[in-house]
């Protein structure tokens, strides 16, 4: 099944391969400052693909703060954050759902996640092992 989604614009977009439907998908919030103010709802499927592409990569707006083990994908033409990828090769990425349908049907969110006490090593660990492998078109 491939789930598509874009930047309110539409000049930032993705395609989810996954085997998994929307409602089996885990949809989780952070409790991180960045990810709160942009109320930012997160899925991953470490199995599935995604391909994110940009009409205009000059556009893209990329952020990294605290540990810099990501950077924020927005547009800059919108302000939509599509997604956070690892700054280590290869990409993995972890999808704000609020740039897919909502007629998909991605379950509520779980209760936000706290990751303050990870060091570097053990956030990149978790996100190699769980965010979803990715084809950058930036």
């Amino acid at each position: 099944m491939i789930l598509r989604g874009a930047c309110h614009c539409g000049d930032l977009s993705l395609e989810l391969s996954t085997a998994r439907s929307p409602d089996a998908l885990v949809v989780r919030a952070c409790a991180c400052s960045h990810c709160e103010q942009r109320q930012a709802l997160y899925t991953a499927d470490a199995a599935g693909h995604v391909r994110i592409s940009a009409r205009d990569p000059a556009r893209v707006l990329r952020y990294r703060f605290a540990l810099e083990t990501a950077e924020f994908l927005s547009c800059g033409r919108c302000g939509c954050l599509l997604a956070a990828v690892t700054v280590e090769a290869p990409p993995r990425v972890v999808i704000n759902v609020r740039c897919f349908p909502a007629v998909l049907g991605f379950p509520k969110a779980a209760p936000a996640a706290v990751w303050d006490q990870e060091d570097r090593e053990a956030r990149v660990a978790r996100r190699r092992d769980g965010w979803t492998p990715a084809t950058l078109e930036l």
